[in-house]
């Protein structure tokens, strides 16, 4: 008996039966189509550049999305790494719409154990144990199966740290490919998984490591470093001038981000107290950093905690200005600073004397992380229609045929079609010249999803019509002058 105990407390106590454990229990309705509760337009965006590569131009920098209407729909974006993950598999197996989660999946698994290797090798074990714990049921839980880069290029950055670090330690010349290679798909899969590389300036200041170590390391991150500030202020603004469509935000002056993030206060405060860690996380995060303040000068790994936090803050604080607005109203924002935040917060958990009662904080906090999420398993009832668009648009439409939605700035509904056209709010469909020009440029038909309010009538009779959404042949004067229902 006690033996068989002494197992189960060794199995519980091992990171990587957990990490193993909620990837199976991710998995869960893994092959859902990209209709979540929340971010379906942050996916379906993704999923159009994958398929784009596989059915019109696999031209890695020639991204293009299908709501440019009549143009080519080529366009600046994240340099798009996952789609091309996604069009390979695609190109292999055959098209689905989930490759995407399962891909971000596997790889943020692996950033989960590669971050638990960080932690323990700097600190030690318990920490790490706590650390990952948090950081598995944190807002990373749900990211980490959406086909977004997020949690997908924070992981790669956590590989490329690792790497690096070991090299500078080994002088392997296989560390530090693996480190250019890793760090350089995060960062130009999303530039702010950047700030997972701050931890390796305090490393620099180590005179333990050569000299020659940290040149080399410098010098083979060059190229590296070129080709993302290629890509991003060279390309995508070539890309979005030469071929008409902007897509990719760029962010804002820093000015203005402080404006907009002192009108949104709220909002993107709430970012951090309730979307990242949820409120018993949060608190747990600042009593931690309260005590770590209190204790720096006493306890080495205080100070080395808060010297990394205070930097990634820094550097995470200018991210947050350069995205104003869009830091408040997107919780994937704060998704590279996540794993800070439950560094931080495990410190405290280590210096609790009864295991037990840090175990049960530990719970605490999942408990409420994982609850407050699972809803995001499932997919959206008033969405399923839109699986029927394409098979139903088949019937008396070609692929080629340009649609028009009112599905506003989400462009869901139009991804669904598997067509390419325009998504816009019901106000600008009733409005006849919109719908006159879109008709000259070669909109062939118009869906109208019954969902949406204050939808428009027209003055014919539909060429498809059911509970839900409606189809209608684009047609000039197609519009009626009392269009509000």
């Amino acid at each position: 008996m006690k033996k068989r105990l002494q197992f189960v407390n060794s199995v519980l106590g091992n990171i990587n039966f957990w990490i193993i454990l909620f990837f199976l229990f991710r998995l869960y309705n893994i092959t859902a189509p990209p209709i979540d509760a929340a971010h379906s337009w942050r996916q379906v965006t993704g999923n159009m550049v994958a398929r784009n590569f596989l059915e019109i131009d696999n031209n890695i920098l020639l991204p293009r999305v299908d709501m440019a209407g009549e143009m080519s729909g080529i366009t600046g974006t994240e340099f798009p790494i996952l789609n091309y993950l996604i069009y390979l598999m695609a190109l292999v197996f055959g098209w689905q719409e989930w490759y995407g989660r399962l891909i971000v999946l596997i790889v943020s698994s692996f950033g989960l154990r590669f971050f638990y290797k960080l932690i323990e090798k700097k600190h030690n074990s318990q920490h790490a144990f706590y650390a990952t714990m948090l950081l598995i049921s944190s807002l990373w839980f749900i990211y980490s199966r959406k086909i977004m880069p997020d949690t997908f290029s924070v992981s790669l950055v956590i590989m490329g740290l690792w790497y690096a670090w070991k090299f500078l330690e080994n002088s392997s010349i296989y560390s530090l490919l693996f480190s250019v290679l890793f760090a350089t798909a995060g960062i130009l899969s999303k530039i702010p998984a950047l700030i997972i590389f701050t931890p390796l300036a305090l490393i620099y200041l180590d005179r333990n490591y050569k000299l020659s170590n940290k040149i080399y390391l410098v010098l083979a991150f060059l190229p590296s470093a070129v080709f993302v500030v290629w890509w991003y202020f060279v390309q995508v603004p070539f890309l979005v001038q030469e071929y008409g469509f902007w897509h990719y935000y760029m962010g804002v002056s820093m000015t203005q981000g402080a404006k907009e993030l002192w009108i949104y206060a709220s909002e993107a405060s709430k970012i951090f107290y309730s979307d990242a860690m949820k409120y018993t996380g949060f608190a747990l995060f600042l009593l931690s950093l309260i005590v770590l303040f209190r204790n720096y000068k006493k306890e080495k790994n205080a100070k080395t905690i808060l010297q990394v936090f205070i930097v990634s803050s820094v550097i995470f604080a200018i991210f947050m200005l350069k995205s104003g607005r869009n830091f408040a109203v997107h919780s994937y924002y704060i998704v590279p600073f996540v794993p800070f935040m439950t560094y931080v917060s495990a410190w405290i958990l280590t210096k609790i004397p009864k295991q037990k009662l840090a175990y049960f904080i530990l719970a605490v906090v999942m408990i409420e992380g994982i609850i407050n999420q699972i809803h995001d398993f499932r997919i959206k009832q008033n969405k399923t229609s839109m699986l029927r668009y394409e098979a139903v648009l088949d019937e008396f439409s070609y692929k080629e045929d340009l649609i028009l939605i009112n599905g506003g700035d989400n462009p869901t509904d139009l991804y669904f079609t598997h067509r390419k056209g325009w998504s816009m709010e019901n106000n600008e469909i009733k409005n006849p010249e919109i719908i006159d020009s879109l008709h000259n440029l070669g909109c062939k038909f118009i869906l109208i999803n019954k969902h949406y309010e204050s939808r428009p009538e027209f003055n014919q009779k539909p060429v498809y019509q059911e509970d839900e959404f409606e189809i209608y042949e684009c047609v000039v004067n197609i519009t009626n002058d009392n269009m509000d229902k």
